[in-house]
C-alpha cells in the first residue's frame, strides 16, 4: 500500500433537497477554500451489549452494538470580501462565503450597485436607484470622483435604516467620511443577519447541507473520503489579532455520514476552489464606537477585539427515525446566547464608566476596507446597539494605558418603513463587499 501524504486535501459543500441525500453531481457544487479541517468527531456510537454472561471471564465479550451516527468535525475558512466589483445595477454574486452565513445566521441579502446621483449628504446620500436597498442592509460608498490619499479605492460600510423610494434618499446609521458626489460608486453588499423562522426548524426551512471531504487531492483512490450529512453549523469569527489573518471557523453538527469506498463513496474530480486572500488585521481595517441614535461617527484605535457570535445551533432529538439516515433526530433549532464584543482601545477615558452608570446604548462598526484596490476584498461587523455589561478595566498597551469594554449586543430599534423585522433587529450582521 502507497503512502498518502497529509496535506493535499478539498471541501464541497452543498444544500441538502431531501436530508441526508447527496446531490446528483458532487462536480457542479460549490468547492471552497479553507485553512483546516478536525474530523475527529466523524464516528458513530458504539453500545456496549452488557447481556449477562455465565461465565465471569466472558463478561464484555460480545461485540458492541452500532448506534446512532450523529457526529461532528470543524472546518476553518477565510474571511474576505465577495471577491470582486459589482458592476452598477447589478447583484452581488452568491458566493460561497454568502451561502455559508445564510446557513449559520438564516439570511444573507444579496444587494445591487448603484452610483450617487445628486447632492445629499454625508448621512443621506442620494442614490441612482433603490433596487435591493431596504432598511437594515449595508452598503458599501467609494470616493471616485474626487477622493482623499486615505479614500482612494476604499470601500466605507453603512448601514441604512430608511429608504425614500422617490427622492432615492438612503438614511444612513452614520455619516461618511466624505460627502459623496455625483457619480461616486455605491457598492451592494452581502448582508447576513438572524432569521428566527430558518434558525428554528432546519428541516422545516431547507436549511440542511452535506459536506463532502476529501484527504487524499490528487489521488485516484477512495480511501480518504467522507461526506457528512444532514448538517448545520454554527460560527465564529477568529484571526482577529494585529498582523493576523481572519478566519471563519465552523462547528459542524451532523446527523449521519459516510466514508470510502466502504460506504460506496467515490472519488470526485471536485470544481476549482472558490476563495481569495485576506487581509492582514492593522492594515486598513477600523472601528466606530458612536452612541446610538446619532449619526455622528467616532473613529477609536483598537489594541485587541475578541467577538462571541453567541447564536448556536442545537440537536431536536427523538427516540425515532422518521426521516431516513437522520438518526435520532427530528430537526435542528438554535440557541440564541447573549452575543458579545470585547475591545481594548488605546488611550484610557472614565467616560466608559460614566456610560456603564447611566446604561447609555451605543453602534459599533469594525470593517475592513479593503486595500485600496477597490471593492471586492471587504466585510464589515455591525451592532446597530450595544451596552457595556463589565465595568470599565484600565488595561497596560506596551507602556500607555489603555481601557477594556465588554459590550453585549442586543436588537437595535433605529430603523424605519421596513418590512424584514429579523433583519432590521438582527443584534449584529455581518457585510462583504
Amino acid at each position: 500500500m502507497a503512502h498518502k501524504h497529509i496535506h493535499p486535501q478539498a471541501l464541497a459543500f452543498a444544500a441538502e433537497t431531501t436530508p441526508c441525500e447527496p446531490p446528483a453531481d458532487w462536480t457542479a457544487e460549490t468547492a471552497i477554500e479553507f485553512i483546516s479541517m478536525d474530523l475527529s468527531g466523524v464516528k458513530e456510537t458504539l453500545v456496549a451489549d452488557v447481556t449477562a454472561e455465565r461465565r465471569t471471564m466472558a463478561v464484555g465479550d460480545r461485540p458492541n452494538v452500532k448506534g446512532i451516527r450523529n457526529n461532528s468535525a470543524s472546518f476553518v475558512l477565510k474571511l474576505h470580501g465577495i471577491g470582486e466589483e459589482t458592476a452598477d445595477t447589478m447583484q452581488v454574486p452568491n458566493t460561497a462565503l454568502a451561502k455559508i452565513l445564510k446557513h449559520c445566521m438564516g439570511q444573507a441579502i444579496r444587494g445591487y450597485s448603484t452610483t450617487i446621483s445628486g447632492p445629499g449628504t454625508a448621512a443621506v446620500p442620494i442614490v441612482a436607484a433603490t433596487t435591493g436597498i431596504i432598511p437594515g442592509v449595508m452598503l458599501g460608498f467609494e470616493d471616485t470622483t474626487s477622493p482623499t490619499a486615505q479614500n482612494t479605492g476604499i470601500v466605507h460600510f453603512r448601514r441604512v435604516i430608511a429608504v425614500n423610494g422617490g427622492t432615492k434618499a438612503v438614511t444612513l446609521s452614520e455619516v461618511l467620511p466624505f460627502t459623496p458626489a455625483d457619480g461616486d460608486v455605491v457598492h451592494g453588499c452581502v448582508t447576513a443577519a438572524f432569521s428566527h423562522s430558518y434558525l428554528v426548524d432546519a428541516v422545516a426551512a431547507g436549511g440542511l447541507f452535506q459536506w463532502y471531504v476529501k484527504r487524499e487531492e490528487g489521488n485516484t483512490d477512495d480511501d480518504l473520503l467522507w461526506t457528512l450529512e444532514g448538517c448545520v453549523g454554527s460560527m465564529s469569527l477568529d484571526g482577529l489579532g494585529r498582523g493576523s489573518l481572519p478566519t471563519i471557523k465552523l462547528d459542524v453538527m451532523a446527523a449521519n455520514f459516510r466514508h470510502s469506498a466502504e460506504d460506496d463513496l467515490a472519488n470526485v474530480a471536485l470544481a476549482a476552489p472558490e476563495g481569495h486572500a485576506q487581509l492582514s488585521m492593522g492594515t486598513g481595517p477600523r472601528l466606530l464606537i458612536s452612541p446610538a441614535g446619532s449619526t455622528a461617527i467616532a473613529e477609536l484605535d483598537l489594541n485587541e477585539v475578541s467577538f462571541d457570535f453567541g447564536v448556536v445551533r442545537k440537536p431536536t432529538m427523538t427516540n425515532t427515525e422518521r426521516l431516513h439516515r437522520f438518526d435520532g433526530l427530528s430537526s435542528y433549532h438554535y440557541d440564541p446566547a447573549k452575543s458579545y464584543i470585547t475591545t481594548k482601545l488605546v488611550e484610557y477615558s472614565p467616560a466608559w464608566y460614566a456610560a456603564l452608570k447611566v446604561d447609555a446604548e451605543y453602534r459599533i462598526t469594525l470593517y475592513q476596507p479593503g486595500d485600496g484596490t477597490g471593492a471586492g476584498k471587504g466585510w464589515c461587523l455591525h451592532a446597530g446597539k450595544a451596552r457595556l455589561v463589565e465595568t470599565p478595566a484600565r488595561a497596560d498597551i506596551d507602556l500607555v494605558h489603555g481601557v477594556s469594554l465588554k459590550w453585549q449586543l442586543v436588537e437595535p430599534a433605529d430603523c424605519t418603513g421596513g418590512s424584514n423585522e429579523d433583519l432590521e433587529k438582527s443584534r449584529f450582521v455581518i457585510a462583504l463587499a
